[in-house]
């Protein structure tokens, strides 16, 4: 009662866009599961399961940047950071991480295995993405969304904007429609977090992303603050989904301007201007307006000149000119 109280009286929430999750509540939700006693965040609200990777990973980097004036965030972040050290220094673990893009680090996009670290009244877990096989991005939206960001921190940005084409492509308007919602144990129900990720990248690359998921996500926040982590096609919560760490992590990354500024150098877009509006042209639609309408000009110019017979070109005529 003492920790939450602390919890209560030192967060400061921070003013948010209408538009977006409530990151300041997501925050807390991560603040209220920390265990002091282990020195982590367990995956999901009151469970005894706690994994380094990824869960851990990210809440440190959250809290951590999330707001580095406050000390009990910067606290608690270093507090996870001394445990997954430790942890990982003991028993030889590398950070074989798919999310190290999202770290400054290079990530691996091996299949992900799992390990049990150690099992006693809590148990402590790590993902690795150290399978045998690569996982394709045209197959899981969040590796084409990841590798997006990787060949973003490479300089390829030609590269960066065809792999978050590859991710964007599988959004049917609702959800990311990949292999794993066709196929397998998830079979049929969305994944929030790649949602998160479909707005993280296309914020950092400068990208349009359909208002609806930014809508989606919002409508995703339980009560507790948390993310359910996944969704039917109708948008209801599957009776055994709760919300988890890593979701809640993610979510809080892709809308947070200080994190995405921190790791990518860059405050991220604002996110109504990369909203498909109907109502007001975007920037690619009007800078096409203005290079289509130079273009007529200087055919018009050409047709006066060279007094072509025809006094004007219509505007099928037009398309087939500039090959449309």
């Amino acid at each position: 009662m003492v920790g939450f109280l602390l919890f209560s009286n030192s967060f400061a929430p921070k003013i948010s866009s209408i538009s977006d999750p409530d990151l300041d509540k997501a925050v807390i939700y991560l603040l209220t599961q920390y265990n002091p006693i282990v020195g982590l965040i367990p995956e999901v609200p009151d469970g005894d399961t706690y994994w380094l990777l990824s869960d851990n990973l990210l809440a440190h980097a959250i809290l951590k940047h999330y707001d580095p004036s406050n000390t009990t965030l910067t606290n608690i972040a270093n507090n996870i950071s001394t445990t997954l050290s430790n942890y990982m220094k003991s028993y030889g673990i590398s950070q074989i991480s798919q999310y190290n893009t999202l770290l400054g680090s290079n990530p691996y996009f091996n299949n992900t295995l799992s390990y049990v670290i150690t099992r006693n009244s809590y148990v402590i877990k790590v993902h690795l993405n150290n399978g045998t096989s690569i996982l394709s991005p045209y197959e899981y939206a969040d590796i084409a969304f990841l590798w997006a960001l990787h060949a973003y921190r490479r300089g390829d940005l030609q590269k960066a904007i065809e792999l978050f084409s590859v991710g964007a492509g599988m959004y049917d308007g609702v959800g990311l429609n990949d292999l794993p919602f066709r196929e397998g144990e998830s079979r049929g129900v969305y994944q929030t977090y790649k949602l998160a990720l479909y707005h993280l990248t296309g914020q950092i690359l400068n990208q349009m992303v359909p208002r609806t998921v930014s809508e989606r996500i919002k409508g995703l926040q339980a009560p507790n603050g948390g993310f359910y982590t996944g969704y039917y096609p109708n948008g209801a919560i599957p009776k055994a989904v709760t919300t988890n760490t890593e979701t809640t992590c993610l979510v809080i990354y892709a809308y947070s301007p200080k994190i995405i500024e921190n790791y990518f150098g860059r405050s991220s877009t604002s996110t109504q201007s990369l909203q498909e509006d109907p109502s007001t042209p975007s920037i690619e639609l009007i800078s096409g307006m203005g290079i289509l309408l130079t273009i007529i000009v200087i055919i018009a110019y050409r047709i006066r000149i060279t007094r072509i017979q025809k006094p004007y070109t219509t505007y099928t005529n037009l398309k087939k000119i500039l090959g449309f």
